[in-house]
This record gives C-alpha cells, sequence and structure tokens, in this order.
C-alpha cells in the first residue's frame, strides 16, 4: 500500500486524515472510509485463507505453523469465555476432527453452533480426556468467525 501525503502544514488528527490520499498497488485512489478499509481487510484475509486437511494438519503441525486457514465445523464445546476472549473445541462438519481455536473477537458462540472461522494456524495443543487420556489436536487463532 502507498501513502502520499499532501498539504500537511499541522500536525492535528483532523488535518493528517483530511489531507491524505491512498493509493492501491497499482496507483489508483483508494476510498479512506475506515468501514470500507476494514471491509477490505477482512475480505483479503479471508481470501488468503485455505483449506487445509486436518490429517495433514496433525501430522505436520510445524509445517502449516504460521499459516492463513479456513475452518467450518459445529462449536462442541465452548471452554472459557472472557470478556476478552474465547476459547472453543471446533468439530470439522464432515467428520469428527476437532481443533482448538481461540478467538480475540466480541461475537459470543455457544455449543452446537454451525460456524466458519478464518485463522492462523498455531500448532497443537495438548488437554488430557475425561478417561485420563492425553489428546493433541491442531490450534488456530481465529480472527473472523461467522456464525451459520
Amino acid at each position: 500500500n502507498y501513502i502520499k501525503f499532501e498539504n500537511i502544514f499541522s500536525g492535528t488528527k483532523d488535518n493528517i486524515i483530511n489531507n491524505t490520499t491512498y493509493y492501491d498497488t497499482n496507483y489508483n485512489i483508494i476510498d479512506t472510509n475506515i468501514n470500507v478499509l476494514k471491509a477490505n481487510a477482512e475480505n483479503d484475509y479471508k481470501n488468503s485463507c485455505e483449506s487445509y486437511t486436518y490429517k495433514d494438519v496433525l501430522r505436520n503441525p510445524e509445517q502449516y505453523s504460521g499459516k492463513n486457514a479456513y475452518w467450518f465445523g459445529k462449536v462442541v464445546q465452548v471452554v472459557e469465555k472472557t470478556s476478552y476472549y474465547s476459547i472453543h473445541y471446533v468439530n470439522d462438519y464432515m467428520c469428527s476432527d476437532t481443533i482448538y481455536v481461540t478467538y480475540y473477537g466480541n461475537q459470543s458462540f455457544i455449543d452446537d453452533d454451525m460456524v466458519k472461522l478464518w485463522g492462523t494456524m498455531a500448532g497443537t495443543e495438548t488437554y488430557t480426556s475425561v478417561l485420563g487420556a492425553s489428546v493433541t489436536i491442531p490450534k488456530v487463532y481465529a480472527l473472523y468467525i461467522d456464525l451459520q
């Protein structure tokens, strides 16, 4: 992204905002409305996400760590909720493969919600099942979750 500053004589916030022209990579002027910019950023992020197979991610978590990913599934358990984040287990809708999701957003989700999520893969999470077995599942930090 390119930014060109024009006629800024004082450093006030309003002056900088009102006298800034933003350009895309092709030097076309882009809309500077903050809602449009946020929507564009969200669309760009979602488009950068790829779908990965559960088995591949679990087999080689380090290969996928840091990559943007898309998942679709059902919330099977909400582990923790605070005003800052929530943690969920989400099952892939096509099978019973579970991923561990941390979401820093203001939406609230409950068990059995169907969701689409876009986030960054973060290795694996290991927990102890109710039967005492150690279970390792893929982990993702969700940036966007849409209720279906």
